[in-house]
């Protein structure tokens, strides 16, 4: 595959260039597939949403002549979540219960209530009984649409996306105790971060941390008013404070910079099923 940039001859199923690192294909974020630039859905499983919101520009200069809008639209669309039967079924039967354990309690509490009342409509036991059933189950259809919906919905925001640590995982890139060790050094704070560097010693530190409870000052500006530290150490130890999980994976060089971008695609635009 020849780069349009550079020139360079590269493998054809390159995503990048090795010369110039241009962008040379997509990738599917639901099967993996490697596709051309001006693909607008995977001819493998026909997931639709192939660019993430980074590659705008990438998608507008490649096209073919296509209208750039209609590319940029498909690439913040999200698909719809896929809900599997068995999770639905089990949405439906837990709204049926929560409605019988309401009217249970509501007719436990208030014997007299008009909620109450509606257990002897009818003179017969088993009449009473297919009414209060059927009116447990179209109150539970009506409930279960409602709740469907604001489910699927919520799938969508980014509320529902799935956690980027555990896509890491399921996909092979890392193990769940390089997740746990890059988790922790997320929660570091920044005597920690320095201490671990090598820029302070334990007992500076623990006299910056002595000192501050006195007077109540920042660490950071109290272990250089202590002489310490540096300004420099401290804008190097809240740079590495500020990096997010896939930023801390890529400096430990589990992730390359390719790795952490795919990943990020198949959160926000891959199919999730439930």
């Amino acid at each position: 595959m020849k780069c349009p940039k550079c020139e360079h001859e590269n493998k054809e199923n390159a995503q990048f260039c090795l010369q110039c690192g241009e962008k040379l294909a997509l990738k599917c974020f639901e099967c993996g597939k490697i596709l051309p630039l001006s693909a607008k859905f995977c001819d493998r499983c026909g997931h639709g949403s192939l660019l993430g919101p980074q590659k705008k520009a990438v998608a507008s200069e490649s096209g073919e002549g296509g209208d750039p809008v209609e590319e940029n639209s498909l690439s913040t669309a999200r698909p719809e979540p896929e809900i599997s039967p068995k999770t639905k079924i089990f949405l439906y039967v837990a709204i049926l219960y929560a409605i019988l354990l309401i009217f249970l309690a509501v007719s436990f509490v208030s014997p007299a209530s008009s909620v109450a009342r509606g257990a002897n409509v009818f003179q017969s036991f088993w009449a009473n009984f297919i009414f209060l059933g059927l009116c447990f189950m179209v109150a539970s259809f009506l409930m279960y649409g409602v709740v469907y919906f604001g489910f699927k919905k919520l799938l969508m925001t980014k509320w529902g996306q799935p956690k980027l640590g555990k896509l890491l995982v399921s996909d092979g890139y890392i193990t769940r105790e390089q997740l746990k060790e890059a988790l922790v050094e997320q929660e570091q704070r920044i005597g920690e971060v320095l201490l671990q560097d090598g820029r302070v010693s334990a007992q500076q530190l623990e006299e910056a941390l002595r000192q501050q409870k006195q007077i109540r000052a920042r660490l950071g500006d109290l272990l250089v008013e202590l002489g310490f530290v540096t300004e420099e150490d401290i804008h190097w130890a809240l740079g590495k404070l500020d990096r997010r999980l896939g930023e801390i994976l890529r400096d430990k060089g589990l992730l390359t910079e390719q790795d952490v971008d795919w990943v990020l695609g198949r959160q926000q635009f891959g199919v999730r099923r439930i």
